[in-house]
């Protein structure tokens, strides 16, 4: 496959797709190893041809915004039209065709679980749903997806890290629950009370 640094790429008269470069080095092996935590997860460069997978979520910190901005988000899912041994991918979603640099494929983790047949996917339709702001300082916690009637936090929040499966305990709360301050993966955030309630979450 040729690589265009932006625009699309052409296989044929028919079939033509969006190509993402990659915005940076591929990320060490061990920090790959230390992010995929999901024993059920693997990386998108590592899909075959034919096979249909739902993005769990993404390791590392460069193109992530380029990502979600074509639409591959948590929960999405994808068909792998070609594999290319660099690394590189082509996949369908909805009604686009994406071509995906190495560098890229490598920071999406996908599973070949149907991500809709989770019972957390649809959880604003549950009655007992939890957000990040109901869990009490010292409640550790789980990120389950997000509220739709919130999507406009979505991509903030997913570029602090706070993908699906991740898990995480609550250091503070400010009086009326502003902000909210949490601790990741060693770091502390701290999450403004509308992104909390954004947040569908479960205790641990």
């Amino acid at each position: 496959m040729n690589h265009h640094p932006s625009g699309s790429g052409q296989h044929d008269d028919d079939s033509s797709y969006d190509y993402i470069g990659d915005s940076s080095s591929l990320d060490s092996q061990e920090e790959a190893a230390s992010e995929r935590l999901d024993v059920n997860a693997f990386l998108l460069s590592e899909a075959q041809p034919g096979q249909q997978v739902w993005v769990k979520g993404f390791q590392g910190k460069g193109g992530i915004s380029r990502l979600l901005a074509m639409g591959i988000t948590p929960g999405s899912q994808l068909q792998i039209l070609s594999h290319q041994g660099s690394g590189s991918v082509v996949v369908a979603i909805a009604d686009n065709r994406l071509g995906l640099g190495a560098g890229l494929a490598s920071r999406v983790l996908v599973t070949d679980t149907n991500l809709s047949l989770h019972p957390h996917s649809d959880m604003e339709n549950s009655t007992s749903t939890l957000h990040l702001g109901d869990l009490a300082v010292g409640t550790k916690g789980r990120i389950l997806g997000y509220e739709k009637t919130h999507r406009a936090y979505k991509s903030k929040l997913l570029s602090m890290g706070l993908t699906p499966s991740t898990e995480f305990t609550v250091i503070r709360v400010a009086p009326l629950g502003d902000p909210v301050e949490i601790q990741v993966r060693g770091f502390h955030l701290t999450v403004r009370k509308q992104e909390a309630e954004a947040l569908q979450v479960e205790r641990l």
